[in-house]
């Protein structure tokens, strides 16, 4: 079994398609929502968008209307690609992601973000294989943020990086603790890799997209753009957990898949207070 079967497709429409939906829908038939934080959301906005933010979507689910047309989208891609998700595993099913986000609908091109297709979970596959994954892609994670800290001057955005590095050295560990209450064991050397055969060396990071490639292209980007991407990740991280928790049996296990999901949900805000800094310049 290859790891891309453990992912799902991400449906997407390209910003014409979804100008033309706009314009051809009663505005009654859909959700538009711009997923994007509120400063960004008054810099700019699709007319007749909601604003829900993605760290606080899963907290708004009520809000919307699950047999509607969903349609998200955020700066670039990355976040809306993670509300899709969030949204399928709410029972969301006609949910698509604008791909390249608003920048490809001012530009009326797609912009230079990595594109991933493959971002969650099959929820078909055992709480162990669901474990391997994590694993993987916690690892990924952190190399990301590993890197992403070596190639910034700014001594507070290294230190920040390297904090969000550190949070997932920590995850790992917490899944050697379920590994270990799984099968009685810690996880040998060979953990994740036989499970996973067709990872390769370079993995994964949380989203599904392959390590090397997100290092490529994240090479010389500012910090804002990685920031935008990493909390992305973080959406998908967090979805992912809640997902694993209600997969798993053992009382123990889902306990603490659930602490990981709060984390990862903290992680996200972290990222979304980093970005005001930002925005905060503009």
């Amino acid at each position: 079994m290859g790891l891309l079967d453990f992912f799902r497709p991400v449906p997407q429409l390209s910003a014409e398609e979804v100008r033309r939906f706009l314009l051809e829908h009663d505005p009654e038939q859909f959700h538009l929502l711009d997923v994007r934080q509120p400063k960004e959301y008054q810099q700019g906005h699709l007319p007749g968008a909601l604003l829900m933010p993605v760290d606080q979507l899963r907290e708004r689910l009520d809000e919307l209307d699950p047999e509607r047309t969903t349609i998200t989208y955020c700066a670039a891609g990355p976040r809306s690609r993670a509300a899709v998700g969030i949204l399928n595993n709410a029972g969301f099913r006609k949910v698509y992601n604008m791909a390249g986000g608003i920048r490809a609908w001012e530009g009326g091109t797609a912009t230079g973000d990595p594109a991933s297709q493959a971002a969650w979970f099959s929820p078909r596959r055992s709480p162990l294989e669901h474990l391997a994954l994590a694993w993987m892609l916690e690892e990924g994670s952190r190399a990301f943020y590993a890197a992403a800290a070596e190639q910034f001057e700014d001594l507070g955005e290294i230190n920040f990086m390297r904090q969000m590095a550190a949070t997932e050295e920590h995850h790992k560990a917490t899944l050697a603790a379920v590994y270990r209450d799984l099968t009685g064991e810690l996880p040998d050397p060979a953990f994740p890799g036989a499970l996973l055969e067709s990872a390769g060396a370079a993995g994964f990071v949380e989203g599904g997209l392959p390590l090397d490639e997100l290092l490529s292209w994240m090479s010389g980007k500012p910090a804002r753009v990685i920031i935008e991407f990493a909390m992305g990740m973080e959406a998908c991280a967090f979805d992912h957990y809640l997902l694993l928790r209600r997969h798993l049996t053992e009382e123990k296990s889902r306990e603490i898949f659930a602490l990981l999901a709060e984390e990862e949900q903290a992680h996200l805000r972290t990222l979304s207070q980093h970005l005001e800094r930002f925005l905060e310049g503009n």
